[in-house]
C-alpha cells in the first residue's frame, strides 16, 4: 500500500487525511479486492496454478495472486452475466449497502455525504453518485470518457469490471453521473491518461456541461484537466 500511495497519491493516504480533518470516512473493500477477493480455496484446484490462501502476504505472493486474478477476469464476467447481473452492478449493490451503514451512524450527518475515488474508485463514484441522491458531493478522478472511446479506441485498456451490457443504448457514460444534476459534481482528468483519449474526455466534459446547463445548475459542475498519466 505504501508503494501504491507513493505512485498514485503523492505519498498520501487521502482517506486518512480527510479523517484527520474531522470527517467520518468509510472505505469499503470492493468486490473482488482485499477482503472481498476470490479465495483460492473456493476455486477448483486445477485452476489455482499452485497458489494457496495460506501463503504469507509478501509482495511477491501478492503479485502472483494479482497476476492470477487478472488472467481470470473473463470467467468472473461470464459468471456474473449468467447470474443476470454485471460487475458494476455488484459494485453498486455493495457500495449502496456501505452507504446505508455510513448514513445509519449516529456520528454522521446523513444530509452531508460525499463520495470520491480514483480510477476504479472513480467509476464506482459515477454509478453511486449518479443513482443515489444521498451523495451530496461527488468527485470522480481518472475515470471519465464516452462509450465511443471504448468502442473505437480504448476497450482493450480496460478491465471487464467496466462494462454494463445494453446500458449504452440508454445513456452515454458521462450521463450516468449527470443523473445527479443539479447536485454538485467534480471531475478530474489527466491529459496523458493512456486509458482514454483526450478528445473523448473533453467530449464527456461537454456532455456533462450540457446536462448541468439544462438543469440550471452550471455552477454545480466543474471539470479540470491536469498534466500526467493515469
Amino acid at each position: 500500500m505504501e508503494a501504491h500511495q507513493r505512485e498514485y497519491y503523492e505519498n498520501l493516504a487521502w482517506a486518512n487525511e480527510i479523517a484527520k480533518r474531522g470527517y467520518v470516512v468509510l472505505v469499503p473493500d470492493a468486490f473482488p479486492f482485499a477482503s472481498r477477493r476470490v479465495m483460492l480455496q473456493d476455486v477448483p484446484a486445477f485452476m489455482r496454478q499452485g497458489l494457496s490462501d495460506k501463503e504469507p502476504e509478501t509482495a511477491e505472493n501478492i503479485k502472483a495472486y494479482n497476476d492470477w486474478a487478472g488472467q481470470h477476469e473473463h470467467i468472473m464476467a461470464k459468471s456474473l452475466f449468467s447470474a443476470g447481473t454485471t460487475w458494476p452492478g455488484v459494485f453498486l449493490a455493495e457500495d449502496l449497502k456501505a452507504l446505508d451503514i455510513l448514513c445509519a451512524r449516529k456520528d454522521v450527518d446523513a444530509s452531508r455525504i460525499g463520495c470520491g475515488g480514483l480510477s476504479g474508485g472513480g467509476m464506482r463514484t459515477v454509478f453511486m453518485a449518479g443513482l443515489d441522491p444521498r451523495i451530496k458531493c461527488a468527485v470522480c478522478v481518472g475515470f471519465m470518457t464516452t462509450w465511443k472511446d471504448f468502442i473505437i479506441n480504448k476497450s482493450f485498456t480496460h478491465t471487464w469490471m467496466t462494462f454494463v451490457p445494453l446500458l449504452p443504448d440508454e445513456l452515454d457514460f458521462p450521463e450516468i453521473l449527470g443523473l445527479r444534476a443539479p447536485l454538485p459534481a467534480l471531475v478530474l482528468n489527466d491529459q496523458n491518461d493512456g486509458l482514454y483519449t483526450l478528445e473523448e474526455m473533453r467530449r464527456a466534459d461537454q456532455i456533462l456541461g450540457e446536462v448541468y446547463k439544462k438543469a440550471g445548475a452550471m455552477n454545480q459542475y466543474r471539470c479540470s484537466f491536469y498534466p500526467g498519466p493515469h
